[in-house]
């Protein structure tokens, strides 16, 4: 189900997004931790070369508390993050900064989405960005709440069953976010 609402976007807003089950495939019950296990979802390339257009900046956002246990390194998280942009780059597809928290969940960083470590960093190294004018995309709740408070609008990725109470919109994919945003 989808709330198809138009997404109004003010000039100079950034896209804020999620890397796993966004950007690509989430692995059942484990972690990309190499770039072989990395696959892009269908037309995210594209998806984002046209988001491009639209938004000044695109952010990614990440947990990766695989490196918090052990199952990888955070140098192992930065080569893949270095192959993603330089593969959807040959798209035209750019990412401008990837944040990403490698904190176990039981570590209560406040790096770890939802609390706002990363939304501090990216304040810091954008001093343009307003939170308040962006769009947070992810496909967890997680996601959500990470964008409520820091006061962005939200967009849930995927097949999900939405309630009277629901202050996010859905969209199957990234591509159909292309379709609901209003420019005017």
């Amino acid at each position: 189900m989808t709330n198809l609402s138009k997404l109004k976007i003010v000039p100079g807003a950034f896209l804020l997004l999620d890397r796993d089950g966004v950007i690509n495939r989430n692995l059942p019950n484990d972690y990309v931790k190499t770039w072989d296990e990395f696959e892009f979802l269908p037309r995210v390339p594209e998806a984002i070369a046209r988001l491009r257009k639209i938004f000044k900046r695109i952010l990614v956002f990440s947990n990766q508390q695989g490196v918090g246990k052990g199952l990888m390194r955070s140098a192992d998280v930065v080569r893949i993050h270095e192959r993603m942009t330089r593969e959807l780059a040959t798209h035209g597809a750019i990412i401008d900064h990837i944040y990403f928290c490698p904190h176990l969940e039981s570590e209560q960083c406040e790096c770890r989405k939802p609390r706002q470590g990363m939304i501090k960093l990216a304040q810091a190294n954008f001093p343009d960005f307003r939170a308040e004018h962006a769009v947070m995309v992810g496909d967890k709740q997680i996601d959500m709440q990470f964008g409520q408070i820091a006061g962005a609008q939200t967009v849930m990725i995927g097949n999900v069953t939405l309630h009277a109470k629901t202050t996010f919109r859905v969209v199957p994919s990234l591509i159909d976010l292309c379709d609901i945003i209003d420019l005017s």
